[in-house]
């Protein structure tokens, strides 16, 4: 039984550019939706939400 040596085997990504950038693009899409809605929500006098959702899209 021949054993072909790993590392003489090209590696393969199991993740694609395209679909890290995806990702990318959606997190940040996420961030800004939540940066707007804390601030709409700090508008209407909503501290409550507005301090949980601010940090979160702040993070994204």
């Amino acid at each position: 039984m021949d054993n072909p040596d790993p590392s003489s085997q090209p590696r393969t990504v199991p993740v694609s550019a395209e679909a890290i950038i995806g990702i990318g693009i959606t997190v940040a899409a996420l961030g800004v939706l939540c940066l707007l809605l804390g601030w709409a929500q700090s508008m209407r006098s909503e501290h409550q939400s507005a301090i949980i959702l601010l940090p979160i899209g702040g993070i994204m």
